[in-house]
């Protein structure tokens, strides 16, 4: 099966017109006739956008899982949102009935419906549906069906009879965030509520920065954020307005009492980024308060403004929500408090970026930043962005790194944009790529040390590639790269891409490589290695979440320690080009070292949590394979630590480390964890359970 997924995986990154017969009957062959194959949604969802736009179907007869008790009586199967009778609609609701009410918005009513007594899902009555084309009905659906991330509810099918549209989502018994804040018994503690705002921001990061089609929500609030089983915050009813192009939205969304809260006060008619912004700064004041939007009278706005700045002062804790008796995170609420009232009190050009909240959120911004917590009062001028990147000595980092679009007329935000260079400007800098400004040479390319407007960068001079169709996909590759921003990378600062050369401009790092401190004279304490290790993840999960690029190169080599001992990560995303016959042995894939992908970067990730624990270079994984059946088993670990970190060291920590390196390294490429989970893990917020159980043992044994 996952050899199979792979390679269907691979046909997503094609071209529509080039998934031709010849691929289809390519993957008639790779199935045997008799096999039954078991597919996920997610496989159907992530195979929908690309497959959906080609006349061939594919006609291979899978049992579908949980699609198949959904499907409506077909002989083939084809990938994408299923497409349902209005009867089979009206029966697994019980014809609407009022008892299978789930709620009711702007945009319609939401009720519980079942399929064939087995599968529970939520199907969305639309109201008011245009009088428009069934085939332009059906584009808007197949943008919304191929949205995906973790964050957000799936569109799993619709119908479309006449003036009836019905829309069939996941169901979720858990409710919505506003059902647990209020009315419940069982209060919602700080560390889910601050999970709920980051993977609420999270989803909606996604729809404004990594849709093909660029999606406002226009109906972002409370009800609209639901909750699995395990508290992550799924986003509900995104691009539903696509459905109603010539509608006036604002006035549907208003339509239900109280829900005008949420709604822009300073460009009520107007729909847009900054709107959404607006309204999820409402939701985080929820968050905060434990509040309801309107209490006797006030609105949840106009109550927390007086009280924000005494909050982030320590003075007056009177917004926060007593239900939490104190027990939560001072920095994490002080930053929540911040990023609210920049969303709800600044002026609409003034206001962040969605991606900006996230990493505010995340802990990437400095906690004296003066952008953060202001209110109308003192938010006149313009001023710096909510994120301010940060140099290895903790300072603002240099303005030239990004080039900043200025807010215009339309209400647009600073945008971080890279800088495209001329190469002769990047050859003045480095005085003609000149030996004396010489750094190193890698599987890339070379480095040279250069002076950008009176600033240090680091210039990568790329290698050249024979074949001219790689090259014009590595450009296109170093415009995607060239837009990576986060505190543990090693951040691009622009580019150059002329005949007489391709360059990369990234931030100059002067300190040493993991490497070099794991194997010099200086130690690590194991305090600083955890959070090296944890670091690190996120940057990687960041790369495979948030950009989908593949490191394909990491090594303790190509992980620097800034001034602070804080990482940051180097050479990712070019690895594909450039075929890893540089890479040292020990962190080469032992099952396909030729293959760049998300599983072998984990695998080199737990090379690199090997040396951390260990100290050791060489053969690391080899040398361990013995000393970590017993650590695994029942905690004997000191054989396998850095003798350096024996009398000061967590034992949670270690054992976390171990598991996740383990994990990483022994586990067939199939069977290795995702970086979000190694994350979890690291962070204690993920059972060990969920990357490694007992009869993972037996792979240490094939090594």
């Amino acid at each position: 099966f996952n050899c199979f997924y792979n390679f269907l995986t691979k046909l997503l990154f094609l071209p529509s017109n080039f998934l031709t017969l010849k691929h289809i009957k390519i993957l008639r062959s790779r199935i045997r006739p008799s096999l039954s194959i078991s597919l996920s949604h997610s496989l159907s969802h992530s195979l929908s956008h690309s497959l959906s736009s080609n006349s061939a179907t594919i006609d291979i007869a899978f049992g579908l899982g949980r699609t198949s008790a959904m499907a409506t009586e077909q002989s083939e199967v084809t990938f994408g949102p299923i497409k349902y009778r209005y009867g089979q609609l009206a029966k697994a609701t019980d014809h609407f009935s009022n008892n299978l009410l789930l709620g009711e918005g702007g945009f319609g009513q939401v009720y519980k419906g079942s399929l064939d007594g087995k599968t529970n899902i939520a199907v969305k009555k639309l109201k008011c549906l245009p009088e428009q084309s069934r085939e332009g009905l059906t584009h808007e659906i197949m943008v919304v069906s191929s949205v995906r991330h973790r964050n957000l509810v799936r569109l799993l099918g619709y119908c479309i009879d006449g003036a009836n549209g019905l829309l069939v989502f996941d169901f979720f018994p858990n409710k919505s965030l506003k059902s647990h804040l209020q009315g419940r018994k069982e209060i919602l503690d700080w560390p889910k509520r601050m999970k709920i705002a980051l993977g609420s921001a999270k989803g909606l990061e996604y729809l404004h920065e990594h849709c093909d089609t660029k999606i406002i929500h226009r109906d972002i609030k409370s009800d609209n954020i639901l909750l699995d089983n395990n508290f992550e915050a799924k986003v509900a009813d995104f691009g539903i307005a696509l459905f109603f192009p010539d509608a006036d939205v604002t006035h549907l969304t208003k339509s239900v009492v109280g829900t005008e809260v949420y709604v822009d006060p300073e460009n009520p008619e107007k729909v847009s980024e900054k709107s959404d912004i607006y309204s999820f700064g409402v939701v985080l004041l929820e968050l905060i308060s434990g509040r309801a939007i309107r209490h006797q009278g006030i609105n949840i706005v106009t109550w927390a403004e007086n009280r924000i700045q005494p909050a982030l002062n320590g003075q007056n804790m009177d917004l926060i929500d007593s239900k939490l008796q104190g027990k939560y995170e001072e920095k994490e609420m002080k930053r929540m408090i911040s990023c609210a009232a920049d969303c709800v009190y600044k002026p609409s050009k003034l206001r962040p970026q969605i991606k900006e909240v996230v990493r505010a959120l995340e802990g990437y911004v400095r906690d004296d930043n003066p952008n953060l917590g202001g209110s109308r009062q003192n938010c006149t001028k313009p001023q710096e962005p909510i994120f301010i990147p940060k140099t290895d000595k903790g300072t603002e980092a240099n303005n030239y790194h990004r080039t900043f679009e200025k807010p215009s007329s339309s209400g647009n935000s600073q945008v971080y944009k890279p800088r495209r260079f001329t190469y002769q400007k990047l050859s003045e800098a480095t005085e003609g790529f000149s030996e004396q400004n010489f750094l190193t040479q890698g599987g890339f390319g070379a480095t040279y040390k250069g002076f950008l407007d009176g600033k240090i960068v680091a210039v990568k001079k790329l290698f050249d590639l024979p074949n001219e169709q790689k090259v014009e996909e590595l450009e296109k590759e170093i415009e995607v790269v060239s837009k990576v921003s986060h505190s543990n990378l090693v951040n691009p600062i622009g580019y150059c891409i002329e005949k007489q050369g391709r360059l990369l401009v990234i931030e100059f790092i002067a300190s040493k490589s993991l490497k070099a401190h794991l194997h010099g004279n200086e130690k690590l304490a194991w305090s600083t290695r955890m959070k090296i290790a944890t670091a690190c993840a996120k940057g990687l999960e960041y790369l495979h979440e948030s950009c989908k690029i593949m490191h394909g190169n990491i090594s303790s080599n190509n992980i620097f320690l800034d001034n602070n001992l804080e990482p940051k990560i180097a050479s990712f995303g070019l690895a594909k080009f450039y075929r890893p016959s540089f890479k040292t042995n020990i962190f080469v894939n032992t099952e396909d070292h030729t293959e760049v992908s998300e599983k072998s970067d984990i695998y080199d990730f737990g090379v690199v949590l090997l040396e951390l624990i260990t100290g050791r270079g060489g053969n690391v994984v080899k040398w361990a394979k013995d000393l970590i059946k017993p650590a695994l088993i029942n905690e004997k670990y000191k054989a396998l630590l850095d003798s350096t970190t024996h009398s000061n060291y967590n034992t949670r920590d270690v054992v976390r480390m171990i598991y996740c390196a383990a994990a990483c390294v022994y586990r067939p490429s199939d069977f290795r964890p995702q970086m979000k989970e190694i994350v979890g893990i690291l962070e204690g917020r993920l059972s060990l359970k969920d990357i490694w159980n007992a009869n993972d043992l037996q792979f240490i044994e094939s090594i």
